[in-house]
């Protein structure tokens, strides 16, 4: 009776496995997509998204958000813009850059360059209208972390980048001097 039960128990013990194992199996894809791949397919699931803050969950699993884009004021072509979005709850700063158009006339925009935002909280604002100044002389380059201080029209800085265009980057400069103008939204 002891070695009926202990077959059983090994068979069972096999069949839950071969069970598992195929669940496994079916949880863990033939073939991750490579980050290029990833960064494509978000990069048009972001340019659908047509609500401030309204998040999609992407058939990877993540959740974007936007918040709002702005043209980069350069003399161009090429024209750029800087998007303000999350990923999984962490705000990214974006720079795209247009090349041809789509046969519906609507431009095709490349991600150029992708800057994760430190932590913020709820009194903390992006700017990327180019409403900053620094030095009190304005610099439409200029894009920053805000919070709640200043006056109705400026407030300073915390955290600061420049639109380096030759490099098609965002490079931190020093927040002491700047200001800048937010025309409203969170975060």
């Amino acid at each position: 009776m002891n070695a009926l039960a202990t077959g059983a128990l090994v068979f069972a013990v096999s069949v839950g496995c071969s069970d598992l194992e195929q669940s496994v199996n079916r949880a863990i894809p033939e073939s991750l997509p490579d980050s290029g791949t990833v960064a494509d397919y978000e990069d048009s699931v972001m340019g659908t998204l047509t609500h401030r803050g309204r998040g999609v969950v992407t058939k990877y699993g993540d959740t974007l958000a936007t918040f709002g884009g702005w043209s980069v004021q350069v003399e161009g072509p090429p024209w750029y813009e800087i998007a303000h979005y999350s990923r999984n709850s962490i705000h990214y700063l974006g720079i795209e850059r247009r090349g041809q158009h789509k046969p519906v006339g609507r431009p095709v925009w490349s991600r150029r360059f992708i800057l994760r935002l430190p932590p913020m909280d709820s009194t903390d604002h992006v700017v990327v209208e180019g409403l900053c100044e620094v030095d009190g002389k304005e610099d439409r380059l200029v894009y920053a972390i805000t919070g709640t201080e200043g006056d109705a029209f400026l407030r300073p800085a915390r955290h600061a980048w420049r639109f380096n265009i030759n490099r098609e980057a965002l490079e931190e400069i020093s927040a002491a001097g700047v200001m800048c103008s937010h025309t409203g939204g969170a975060h």
